[in-house]
């Protein structure tokens, strides 16, 4: 009779030091994940505080000035002072702000808060600014105006629809 051969299959635990099959290590954390919660708060806090100050910086320059109009949203003038064009004014119902150096920042003139400042005229002598509450005028350059409303008709204006009664 034949002698016949039985081959054993090599268990895992019988293999080689050599071979080919990789061993099984856990799989890393993402990086995000190995982070603690802390950590992840302290760095928002951080972002958003960069954010705000980014947002914020320049606006408010040593002297009080803006670097943007402060007069609301709904503007009725921007105006070009003839004698130096790095003077510019702006107006709206609010108020009005002055630049005196053609838009880098700009400073809200007190005397014309809440002028409504629509037109605006300038003279050897003053600058008028025109609104629905009346006329103000400055003789010093534009830093301080005041109200003129001798000699005026009333400036409150309203539209009728429909047609005029007495």
């Amino acid at each position: 009779m034949a002698k016949t051969s039985t081959r054993t299959r090599p268990t895992p635990s019988s293999k080689k030091a050599g071979s080919h099959q990789k061993s099984r290590r856990p799989t890393p954390k993402p990086w995000y994940q190995r982070v603690g919660s802390t950590t992840w708060i302290a760095v928002v806090l951080v972002a958003g505080i960069a954010l705000f100050a980014l947002l914020s910086r320049g606006n408010e320059t040593p002297e009080g000035r803006s670097a943007v109009p402060v007069v609301g949203a709904d503007l009725h003038s921007l105006v070009v002072d003839p004698k130096n064009p790095s003077r510019l004014f702006i107006g709206s119902h609010q108020g009005v702000s002055a630049s005196t150096d053609g838009g880098e920042t700009w400073q809200v003139l007190e005397s014309l808060n809440g002028a409504d400042a629509m037109g605006w005229a300038f003279t050897e002598e003053a600058i008028l600014v025109g609104g629905h509450p009346g006329l103000y005028v400055s003789t010093d350059g534009g830093t301080s105006f005041e109200q003129r409303k001798k000699g005026l008709p009333n400036t409150e204006t309203s539209t009728r629809w429909g047609p005029a009664t007495e």
